[in-house]
């Protein structure tokens, strides 16, 4: 539940130890747990909902280590950032031969393959490209994969967990996500509400952080007042417990003035203001998620304004799927049409350069 980041060797470090004890915990959040401890029990596909930094892998690996598959692997996919006209082949494997115009692809196993007799755990699922899903969907229903390009068909036994930080329901409707696929792998399904939500638990976990802090460090051992806990409570948390993690850490390393250790509503303050933007004493200041809006929006209009409006190239350009990028236009309410030049316009493969 800490955010750190996570090793990508195939093995689940973490526990529902990192969830304890339930009484100290947040009522909404201590119901997701004892629910996840219930699901470790099944092998059916489970979905983590929740903001992004606010515990989903930490929890999968805990399921799966409180499963009858703790003894095999925990594979990891990030769905979102891996390039589309690749994650077939992430996911499944190929075989000898050219994938794509100019892509040749050498015999490989896919992620499944070395998830066998354990877990998957795939990022954002909602991201995944709609030509994926269907292949996805055979493999989930009838546990059987056929590799990128090949014949063969492997049967495999494989848990599936996918996390999504937003409602793939409303993909679903839009037709950008395939229903069928949404109800395979959310059979089961968990919320973890964010941590702005629970307002119990950033005590509870800042001193849990402080703990490992001094733990590491404990010739420099400190201690956190409850005028500095009240600070980081009144805090919103754009970044979820990922972000408490690391104002922590950034709190005891910043801290030297007081001798006996102690961390002051002065010094969590200078955490939690440090990095924002300086803003004219005229103008009221912006919270941290209307700044990142802000910027996300401006990005995604010089990259069209380049582009021309060619949708194609300003996903591969921005790093995103074609599906992540309409979704955010249409939240901003840009249209492509507005930055095109037909005559000019440019032309990119929908794969993106070979």
């Amino acid at each position: 539940m800490d955010g750190l980041s996570l090793p990508a060797d195939n093995i689940a470090y973490f526990s529902f130890d990192e969830f304890e004890p339930l009484d100290q915990m947040d009522p909404c959040m201590a119901r997701s747990i004892r629910m996840a401890r219930i699901y470790a029990r099944y092998d059916g596909c489970l979905m983590i909902r929740g903001e992004a930094g606010a515990g989903g892998e930490v929890l999968a690996q805990a399921i799966h280590n409180g499963s009858r598959r703790a003894s095999g692997p925990f594979v990891t996919v990030d769905c979102a950032s891996e390039m589309r006209h690749l994650l077939a082949v992430r996911l499944f494997g190929c075989e000898e031969g050219e994938l794509l115009p100019g892509v040749r692809c050498g015999q490989a196993p896919g992620k499944f393959e070395a998830a066998d007799g354990g877990t998957i755990f795939l990022r954002e699922v909602g991201d995944i490209p709609f030509e994926v899903q269907k292949k996805l969907i055979s493999l989930v229903r009838d546990s059987k994969a056929i590799r990128v390009g090949g014949k063969l068909c492997r049967s495999l036994n494989v848990r599936v967990i996918t996390s999504a930080s937003r409602d793939i329901r409303h993909d679903v409707r839009r037709n950008v996500f395939s229903r069928e696929l949404y109800e395979l792998l959310a059979s089961l399904r968990i919320d973890i509400p964010p941590l702005r939500e629970r307002r119990l638990d950033i005590r509870h976990l800042a001193r849990r952080f402080l703990d490992r802090c001094n733990a590491r460090y404990p010739e420099h051992k400190k201690i956190m007042t409850d005028e500095a806990l009240l600070a980081l409570e009144s805090y919103h948390w754009p970044g979820n417990v990922r972000e408490l993690m690391a104002k922590v850490e950034q709190i005891f390393f910043s801290t030297f003035d007081d001798k006996s250790g102690r961390i002051t509503a002065a010094s969590a303050e200078d955490a939690l203001t440090r990095g924002k933007p300086a803003e004219a004493d005229s103008e009221p200041e912006a919270s941290l998620p209307d700044a990142y809006e802000h910027f996300e929006r401006s990005n995604i209009k010089s990259a069209l304004e380049k582009h021309r409006g060619d949708v194609g190239a300003t996903a591969f350009a921005l790093g995103i799927s074609r599906a992540s990028l309409y979704r955010k236009m249409k939240n901003f309410g840009i249209t492509a049409k507005a930055y095109r030049d037909d005559k000019k316009r440019l032309r990119v493969p929908a794969y993106g350069p070979p």
